[in-house]
């Protein structure tokens, strides 16, 4: 009886302690998100469509000459395909990899969701590579 009440009690503090997640994550497989400006990359604009992702970005690279520095500023638009496993985890692929890194599969995990946005945790193939980030919805 005494076991009996123990894992009834255990049991109403788990279900009484789980976060509450605001809305459908579904919400995030579509529509049009910004990513904020990291790591010499401007802030970015991506337009997701079922299983497609296009990014379009300015990649921002210090140039320095005789005359001076300056920074170069160059229009980049990558497209990936999306494979939800499910409501927090995607795997996206590039559809035209120029380089041996862009050949590996990005691993995306949703670990926050908020009204318009979520955070994320990132990793590059099967290496120790991690990024995080925040992504907001900008538009249906």
């Amino acid at each position: 009886m005494q076991r009996t009440l123990l894992l009834l009690i255990i049991f109403t503090v788990c279900v009484a302690c789980e976060p509450t997640i605001q809305g459908s994550p579904d919400r995030f497989k579509t529509g049009v998100f910004e990513v904020p400006a990291v790591n010499g990359m401007s802030k970015s604009r991506i337009i997701r469509k079922d299983s497609i992702q296009i990014e379009k970005y300015t990649k921002l690279t210090e140039v320095t000459t005789d005359s001076g520095v300056f920074v170069k500023k160059e229009q980049k638009i990558d497209t990936f395909y999306i494979q939800w496993k499910n409501h927090f985890f995607y795997t996206a692929r590039m559809k035209s990899p120029k380089t041996e890194i862009d050949k590996e599969p990005m691993f995306y995990q949703i670990t926050k969701i908020t009204k318009n946005s979520y955070d994320f945790s990132m990793r590059i193939g099967y290496s120790e590579f991690r990024q995080t980030g925040t992504v907001t919805k900008i538009d249906e």
